[in-house]
């Protein structure tokens, strides 16, 4: 994938050494459950950027639980490859349903949530994690197995 895909895909913002990527219409149009790791290009961008602090914000990204499943999955390596760097990965712009997908599968114990990008970029906000990343528990369903749509209306 080239730097101009990444930015087809992704609305970029660099805030000081806080990358926050946004999903863009193209990539939720075009995007198959193939290509919906966010490692990659995630990993390019903040390699190319410098950056030691990572956001996503799904304020514009609409439910398609074969790419949830991907994306929540991404977000545990990611959360790992930020630990590594010494670094945070954060998320904004849930609605209600995906918010609910992140506590059910305790996501949000790992990865710290945030209404807006201004809180998520907000140094104050929230330490990343300290110590090893923890494993799911074995008795635990990965992202990959929860559906989305699990204790919706």
């Amino acid at each position: 994938m080239s730097s101009q895909d990444l930015t087809d895909w992704f609305e970029v913002e660099q805030r000081g050494e806080c990358l926050i990527l946004g999903f863009t219409e193209t990539w939720l149009q075009q995007v198959t459950p193939a290509l919906a790791s966010l490692r990659e290009p995630a990993e390019a961008l903040l390699d190319r950027s410098g950056s030691r602090w990572l956001v996503f914000d799904f304020s514009e990204y609409y439910d398609r639980p074969e790419i949830t499943r991907v994306i929540l999955s991404s977000l545990i390596v990611l959360r790992k490859v930020m630990h590594d760097r010494q670094g945070d990965l954060r998320v904004c712009g849930l609605d209600s349903r995906l918010r609910d997908v992140f506590q059910v599968t305790k996501l949000d114990s790992l990865i710290a949530l945030f209404e807006t990008r201004d809180q998520a970029a907000d140094r104050g906000g929230p330490p990343p994690a300290e110590g090893p990343v923890p494993e799911l528990e074995s008795n635990s369903p990965p992202p990959s197995e929860v559906d989305p749509g699990e204790g919706s209306a």
